[in-house]
């Protein structure tokens, strides 16, 4: 494919006019026009299921549209895999995550291009030189090093790995799609140090969001979808949290990005944990308490410890010394299945790898936690399945056609949802959300937050891991601070304040 030629520094870098998709009997988009220009930030906002991934997936070459046309420096381009789309300056930053565990964070930096010797030989030192550079972008050089293995870093790392190998692209059009969602606010606030500075050098980027405040922040122009339509353009001063939420919902209401709920007066202890060392990962010895009735969130930069203590409380990390107890009751977690024997529930960081069997349908997921009553001698009752699922749907307002539609042909907030109704349906005795709101709009995050709230009114105990600051503030009656595998502090709802949280996540 020729390259485009070039346009005048007031012409748009990227055009898109009246793009349409459809799947099945779902129009994901209709008409959808739009102008990127060089070296601004247009965010494309909306909630689950608007369209703004299907959007994106059209401009970076994942999905052809069924109508429209896309114009690269005001060149018609028909974009037929991610690789015509990267020859044009176009590179993606997917919500989920694209990494090969088993590769290095060079390796999978360069897959697919990798530096070659006679076109046999791949030139691993200097594409580890090549990576240690991009990785100093992002101010990781000394904490990542290219040789390590992607399975053993974090969510937060893994996203930065993901932003770090676009940047090698070189791409005039970058394209991140929920950037900021595994990361601390420190690591967000360098994220938007870096985008400003590639504003600089003139590269366009497309910024997907439900982080409204993110949004305000960054960029220049708003463009929102609503049900696979365009709803609106702010720009300047008029990008406003409400401003915006009116345009994604078609209401006028607040945004804010959590709501105070009522506590609930917790009534006993359900997780007592003492002394606990996790083996050759968490160095501190840890303490903490979940009362029934009670929501407790653990907050903390990237790499704190967080997510490993959830693991290891549903049997997924090696517990080295110390005792969990659950309901009085002292538990060995060597494994899922005796986690969730003993009462727990995990609704992970990354619900598409861990959460979700994205190759079965809405209905088989749901019905995971709950085979047992969903059968007789044997036999799966699927007219109870069904009526089962489409009662989840409807109760936790998945979009979706119908109880049999793969799970995978949802948006990630949906994705979401269904995951969370797959244990809430189940009633642990300990429900641990780790990010629940990652990837998720305004009005989804509402409905988990009441969720939450609505499972410790039962008597749950609910563990939530955040590091969105508007969450840690409105949403827990404790906050439970951790930094580099050590708990430095505990806060009451009264004693909640963005400043002595920070302090905490520095100790």
């Amino acid at each position: 494919m020729d390259e485009p030629a070039k346009s005048p520094p007031n012409a748009p870098i990227l055009e898109a006019r009246h793009i349409s998709k459809r799947f099945g009997s779902t129009l994901a988009l209709q008409e959808v026009s739009l102008q990127v220009y060089p070296g601004e930030t247009l965010a494309i906002i909306g909630e689950n299921g608007a369209g703004k991934s299907t959007l994106m997936k059209i401009i970076s070459g994942l999905l052809e549209p069924d109508s429209g046309e896309l114009l690269i420096q005001g060149k018609a381009c028909w974009l037929r895999s991610v690789t015509a789309a990267q020859k044009l300056g176009i590179a993606l930053i997917p919500q989920e995550r694209s990494l090969c565990d088993n590769l290095s964070v060079a390796e999978n930096m360069f897959l697919g291009r990798e530096l070659k010797i006679a076109l046999v030989v791949r030139r691993i030192r200097e594409m580890e030189t090549q990576c240690a550079y991009w990785l100093s972008q992002i101010g990781l050089a000394e904490t990542l090093s290219p040789q390590t293995l992607v399975s053993q870093l974090s969510q937060g790392y893994q996203q930065m790995v993901e932003i770090a190998r676009a940047l090698s692209q070189q791409a005039k059009i970058l394209i991140m799609d929920e950037p900021t969602s595994s990361l601390s606010q420190r690591e967000t606030d360098r994220l938007h140090a870096l985008i400003r500075d590639l504003n600089q050098q003139g590269t366009a980027i497309l910024y997907i969001s439900h982080r409204m405040r993110d949004v305000q922040e960054i960029a220049r122009r708003v463009v929102a979808l609503r049900d696979g339509r365009l709803a609106g353009e702010l720009t300047g001063s008029n990008i406003e949290v409400e401003r915006m939420a009116a345009l994604m919902s078609g209401q006028n209401r607040h945004a804010a990005s959590a709501v105070s709920l009522p506590s609930t007066e917790p009534s006993s202890v359900c997780l007592s944990m003492k002394n606990l060392r996790l083996k050759d990962r968490v160095t501190g010895s840890l303490q903490l308490t979940v009362n029934r009735g009670e929501i407790v969130a653990l907050a903390g930069l990237v790499g704190a410890g967080r997510s490993r203590l959830a693991r290891a409380l549903f049997g997924l990390e090696p517990v080295e010394e110390g005792s969990i107890q659950l309901m009085g009751k002292t538990v060995l977690l060597r494994s899922p299945q005796s986690a969730i024997r003993a009462g727990i529930a995990l609704v992970p960081e990354d619900r598409q790898s861990q959460g979700l069997f994205l190759g079965m349908s809405i209905q088989e997921n749901l019905a995971m936690s709950q085979w047992a009553s969903l059968s007789r001698s044997g036999w799966v009752l699927w007219s109870k399945v069904r009526a089962m699922a489409q009662n989840t749907i409807d109760q936790f307002r998945i979009k979706a056609q119908n109880g049999a539609q793969p799970v995978e042909a949802l948006s990630g907030g949906n994705q979401q949802k269904v995951v969370l109704a797959k244990w809430l349906r189940w009633e642990p005795r300990l429900l641990i959300l780790d990010e629940p709101t990652r990837g998720v709009d305004v009005g989804s995050k509402q409905e988990i937050y009441q969720r939450a709230r609505e499972a410790a009114s039962r008597g749950m105990g609910v563990l939530m891991i955040s590091s969105e600051m508007q969450e840690l503030l409105s949403v827990p009656d404790r906050v439970i601070v951790m930094n580099q595998g050590r708990i430095t502090g505990e806060l009451a709802r009264e004693s909640l304040s963005e400043a002595a949280i920070m302090r905490l996540m520095e100790a």
